[in-house]
């Protein structure tokens, strides 16, 4: 009876060793944290260059309407 306790405590636990040994997520991490890289380089760029391409496409705009 002694060994049938043992069994049913030493389940759950090697389910969880099996379950953190799991590579499966691992590509999705990474794909994540490329998507979070490439955004937050987006953003600065825009932050950085919004202005600069704000006052281009205004010049523009207004060379246009006078001719």
């Amino acid at each position: 009876m002694a060994s049938l306790e043992k069994m049913r405590h030493r389940r759950p636990f090697s389910r969880l060793r099996g379950w953190l040994r799991q590579e499966q997520g691992q590509g999705l991490v990474e794909y994540g944290l490329l998507m979070m890289l490439i955004v937050i380089a987006a953003i600065a760029s825009v932050t950085l260059l919004g202005s600069t391409i704000y006052e281009a496409f205004w010049e523009t705009g207004l060379a246009n309407l006078g001719s």
